[in-house]
């Protein structure tokens, strides 16, 4: 059975930016998502990624059925988030998927709502890939280090973070 990941957009557009999206989306036994809000905060820098990806069914859209209206409301009046996160917390909430995001106050609410197990961000996807052998732990810091210095809002680690 495969790990579910809805991804928010600020985890696509850094994996993207740094040019590990294709990689991590080719983890085995990982199936990740994207919300209909989250595409639509992608799409002005990663629409053609995103086609690619969603083509090769690597990447699928969670439908908008998916997403129940009542809690999305009740979670973006309560945390406060933009939409894309709060898209991301009702569909955890309502499928059970892990949630992958970079932004703090959404890792903060994922966390209180669904609790750590169910959090991930961009470092950790990179990390998973260098556990599943698609990344070396050097090759993972340099695509880190590349999404640090485009701007991403990521933790500070060092290489050794990505070893097994």
């Amino acid at each position: 059975m495969a790990t579910e990941v809805v991804l928010d957009a600020c985890t696509i557009i850094t994996l993207d930016g740094c040019g590990a999206l294709d990689v991590i989306l080719l983890i085995e036994g990982y199936d990740f998502y994207l919300g209909p809000i989250v595409e639509g905060e992608c799409r002005p820098g990663c629409g053609t990624a995103l086609d690619g990806h969603i083509a090769a069914k690597r990447l699928t859209r969670v439908p908008v059925a998916d997403v129940p209206a009542t809690l999305f409301l009740d979670l973006l009046q309560r945390y406060r988030l933009g939409d894309g996160e709060t898209e991301c917390l009702t569909v955890c909430g309502g499928l059970d998927y892990l949630i992958a995001t970079d932004d703090m106050a959404a890792r903060r609410a994922a966390t209180e709502l669904y609790g750590a197990e169910k959090l991930t961000g961009s470092v950790g996807l990179l990390r998973i890939a260098v556990t599943r052998g698609l990344l070396t732990p050097s090759a993972a810091m340099g695509y880190y280090n590349r999404g640090r210095r485009a701007g991403a809002f990521l933790p500070d680690i060092g290489e050794d973070y990505f070893r097994p």
